[in-house]
């Protein structure tokens, strides 16, 4: 079974990890089927190496599928070290680097880092582990039907949901997050924030204390 390296705590072990393509190649074969080959199109489970690529040729159908297929390096037009170190950079920081200086210290097109950032930016904040940044607005409101006797913010057995959005614009809505709490307490409040919202947003609340 391969061992996935996901997390490095200097550049040195990243620059080691990924110095050239196949490495860095390697690496992402080693992630994607750390739990075995899945062929994507018939479901089975064995295959065969493709000449002297990292590519897996499904024994069945006989589908290829490549370490970079379904995944965010997918059709990348630059190398891909220089893919996983742009990842890197925006995981070292909340604020990360901008497009211009990641284009500069790589060598390539601002627009095409622009274009790579905002796509792994996407995929964080399918994750959760991307902060909202701009104008972002949070409140807290109750889910669940209305129960007889219960007025307000009664809670009963409704449930307290908190959520955040990014305001992009007059209409448009970027990412949000929402979640559970317990309360409406400050402390509650601060952790859902300091969690899911850059520092430097410019924030809008229901007039909390």
């Amino acid at each position: 079974m391969p061992t996935a390296k996901l997390s490095f705590s200097t550049i040195l072990e990243f620059h080691t990890a990924f110095s050239d393509n196949r490495k860095a190649l390697q690496n992402l074969a080693d992630i994607k089927w750390a739990d075995g080959f899945y062929c994507p199109k018939c479901g089975n489970s064995t295959y065969s190496r493709v000449y002297d690529t990292l590519s897996r040729k499904c024994q069945f159908c006989n589908h290829i599928d490549s370490p970079t297929a379904r995944t965010l390096f997918h059709k990348v037009k630059f190398p891909l070290w220089k893919a996983f170190w742009i990842i890197y950079q925006m995981s070292m920081a909340k604020k990360g680097k901008s497009s211009c200086e990641l284009g500069r210290e790589l060598g390539i097109r601002q627009k095409t880092a622009w274009l790579f950032r905002k796509k792994v930016q996407e995929a964080m904040a399918s994750l959760g582990r991307y902060p909202l940044e701009g104008q972002v607005e949070v409140d807290e409101f109750m889910i669940g039907q209305r129960e007889a006797g219960k007025k307000g913010r009664s809670k009963g057995s409704k449930r307290l949901v908190i959520m955040s959005i990014e305001r992009r614009g007059e209409k448009g809505i970027g990412h949000g997050y929402a979640t559970l709490i317990e309360n409406a307490s400050s402390e509650q409040l601060e952790e859902f924030v300091e969690d899911k919202v850059s520092k430097d947003a410019q924030i809008t609340t229901d007039e909390w204390k």
